[in-house]
């Protein structure tokens, strides 16, 4: 195998031919990242396209496998939705990369195969039954000689339990305050119950990875033979991996001076909002070469120089967002004033902008373009500002409806057509595929009907193949069905349930009218009458969507709204605020500020800023502002009093 993969002007061609629209060509940041097969990290801004670039890496490798050596690639990011996304641009365009020796899945799956499974099978002589924290805690129970103590632990007496972990040592942790003397009753009922969860074979996320830990010290050839199998080692979305998950790749995959693996790291330290108490980001240390990709196709100048102060690690961004015509998007970010009078104004003063600005030619108009309010807390309490202060009928626990269809035809046919992607599609053919299931009787381990989470668990542990075929002909039919291909799809599906219902040993049967009877009413969702909780819709039809950051990370906005919330209030000096955290980040200066809640408050605004294509604003509470802001540059912000 070559240690250097040489990437030749036609292997950027036929990435660009496949990635990037037509006229489109990498930049020179992405090109030497595509190019580079060192052990290195990239840091990437928000809209950098970065994703785009990793499979531009991926593309090109597979025009070189198989290797001789018979060595694979290895590709792992945190989510199956980013994996989905891998294989939905480019698995047909692959011949090798999605087969043995290489593979492409989350930090989890590939532990549970390659480490935990094999292991708890020779150490325990059993199968692992299921690895979900779900799972596992509904094999719990409480001892009889623990209750006096679980009594004493009140509500959250289970989860608690649940906490306690099996150590490789034969001990528990993490121990609750006052936990029994470990000689106890107690403490060694709570053992007892432990050990014989585990080996019934449940075990939780984390567990798996107290497994992987102990079976890499007992066999250190483990590691050995991992790294000849993986020469190359690509790891998308560090930022957010866990610490245990962080360290476990560490472990297998850098050893300067041992090992050869091409070990390239790839995220952005900015953006890790998830685990923000337990992120990689505690234990992250820059690789000696460290390429970044700094010119963002989101962002336009005037928003990258307003962000850029926001973030936790100082990297330089580079606006290039520009109208189609090349003129620079001259919008200046917002800031709206709000008081506790006016609170309930701030989503429709935005919309107001944004229908301005619409009319003004500066946001185009199309059916394309999102508009999102978004926020970090969602309940209020006690007069603390939180997204449903500003828009009472946010909830929480907002969802697309629920189908129940009583036909197979009418699950493709009742899509939700506001959304523009393939996700609507997607739950509608997970949807019709549980309906099947549960005509024929089939249930799970625990006897109720299966989920769409514990559906596709089930296929990937015991089913792997199936499991992979599937993904890939739901991303296929969703396709199809989003170009209007309906009956092809149809089709397909009918002729791929028997298939599907061997893996559950049960066969088409009460199922058949379902899956035969053609759909002949009106779509549920073409027309515009359904209740959309978080959606709110000005007279002149501009639709803004009520959201958590959370749920916005990842992706583009056309426009967005960034609602200040209180977030773990500090009694000692009344900060809750991003405006009161991040005063002087608003003012343009650059963050160092060590504080665990400023720390959290910098990156969510970082990731909520950093959304839209056009138009920003921020709401503020105009006491905050005036105690903690106030003179803000006026050639970078426009400020708005909302008035009663």
């Amino acid at each position: 195998m070559p240690r250097v993969i040489e990437v030749t002007e036609d292997d950027i061609a036929y990435a660009e031919s496949i990635l990037l629209s037509e006229g489109e060509i990498f930049d020179e940041e992405r090109r030497e990242f595509i190019s580079n097969w060192k052990t290195i990290d990239l840091q990437a801004v928000p809209g950098s396209g970065k994703t785009t670039a990793l499979l531009a890496k991926l593309l090109i490798i597979d025009r070189k496998l198989p290797f001789e050596d018979g060595s694979g690639v290895l590709v792992i990011s945190h989510t199956n939705a980013a994996i989905d996304e891998i294989k939905e641009r480019i698995q047909k365009h692959c011949s090798h990369l999605f087969s043995e020796p290489n593979f492409i899945g989350t930090i989890q799956s590939f532990v549970d195969k390659f480490i935990a499974i094999p292991f708890y099978n020779n150490k325990y002589k059993g199968k692992v039954f299921r690895i979900d924290d779900d799972t596992y805690k509904r094999a719990h129970h409480v001892p009889r000689l623990a209750q006096a103590w679980m009594r004493n632990q009140g509500q959250d007496a289970m989860s608690v339990l649940v906490k306690i972990k099996l150590q490789a040592d034969g001990t528990l942790a993490p121990l609750p305050t006052r936990f029994p003397n470990p000689e106890t009753d107690t403490a060694q009922a709570i053992l007892s119950l432990k050990k014989d969860i585990r080996e019934k074979g449940y075990l939780s996320f984390e567990e798996a990875f107290i497994l992987a830990f102990e079976a890499l010290d007992i066999y250190p050839a483990i590691t050995r033979l991992l790294r000849e199998r993986f020469k190359f080692v690509f790891i998308d979305e560090v930022q957010d991996m866990d610490t245990n998950q962080y360290l476990i790749l560490e472990r297998l995959f850098f050893e300067p001076g041992v090992t050869d693996c091409i070990f390239q790291r790839i995220g952005d330290k900015n953006q890790s909002i998830f685990n923000n108490t337990d992120s990689a980001n505690n234990a992250w240390r820059d690789r000696d070469e460290v390429l970044e990709l700094n010119g963002s196709h989101r962002l336009t100048q005037n928003l990258a120089e307003i962000i850029e102060p926001f973030g936790s690690q100082q990297i330089a961004i580079i606006g290039r967002r520009k109208h189609p015509d090349g003129r620079d998007i001259n919008i200046k970010p917002h800031i709206l004033l709000f008081s506790d009078d006016t609170v309930r104004d701030v989503i429709p003063k935005f919309a107001e902008l944004v229908r301005g600005f619409q009319i003004a030619g500066e946001i185009p108009i199309s059916l394309r373009n999102t508009y999102k309010a978004i926020g970090w807390t969602t309940q209020s309490e006690d007069g603390k500002v939180r997204l449903d202060s500003y828009y009472p009928a946010f909830s929480k626990g907002s969802r697309t409806p629920k189908l129940n269809c009583d036909t197979l035809d009418a699950y493709l046919c009742n899509t939700p057509n506001k959304e523009r992607s393939l996700e609507p599609f997607k739950r509608n053919i997970l949807d019709s595929l549980l309906h099947v299931l549960r005509l024929e009787g089939v249930s799970n381990e625990t006897g109720k009907p299966y989920t769409k989470r514990s559906l596709l668990r089930f296929l990937e542990e015991n089913f792997p193949d199936e499991y992979d075929d599937l993904r890939l002909k739901i991303s296929e039919w969703s396709f199809s069905l989003a170009k209007g291909s309906r009956p092809l799809v149809l089709t397909s599906i009918q002729d791929y349930i028997p298939t599907f219902l061997t893996m559950f040993e049960s066969t088409v049967d009460k199922c058949r009218t379902f899956i035969d009877t053609p759909f002949t009413g009106v779509p549920l969702f073409s027309v515009q009458t359904e209740v959309q909780p978080n959606l709110y819709r000005d007279p002149n039809g501009v639709a803004v969507e009520i959201a958590t950051v959370h749920s916005a990370k990842g992706q583009t906005h056309t426009a967005t709204l960034y609602l200040e919330t209180d977030y773990q209030h500090q009694h000692r000096n009344g900060t809750a605020y991003e405006s009161q955290r991040l005063a002087d980040q608003f003012k343009g200066g650059a963050f160092a500020d060590t504080r665990v809640y400023h720390r959290q408050s910098t990156k969510m605004m970082y990731v909520g800023l950093s959304r839209p294509t056009h138009l920003l604003c921020v709401a503020i509470h105009e006491d905050r502002f005036n105690a903690h802001i106030t003179n803000v540059d006026p050639e970078k912000w426009e400020v708005i009093h909302i008035r009663p």
